[in-house]
């Protein structure tokens, strides 16, 4: 699911996708061009289910990490930065 989604839609999709079998588990892409780190914590939590790859560039499968937590906190900080040296 794109990064880019609003919590609350993408919390929904996930929960329409489990209850007909089709994942069990969460993938976030577009990290790289979300303004909303924040968001992809309330994806995660809301989902409830344990968050496996993050996808942090138009490559893939060459783009594709594993969402350790080092790597997503690490992911929300810089996106954080980022978009606090543009405000």
């Amino acid at each position: 699911m794109s990064a880019n989604v609003r919590p609350k839609c993408g919390a929904n999709k996930y929960d329409c996708w489990r209850s007909v079998g089709l994942v069990n588990f969460a993938g976030l892409t577009k990290i790289d061009e979300t303004t909303r780190p924040g968001a992809l914590v309330e994806i995660a939590a809301e989902s409830n289910l344990p968050l496996v790859y993050l996808c942090n560039g138009q490559r893939v499968p060459e783009d594709l990490q594993s969402a350790t937590p080092e790597f997503f906190v690490a992911r929300i900080l810089n996106s954080a930065n980022s978009f606090a040296q543009i405000s």
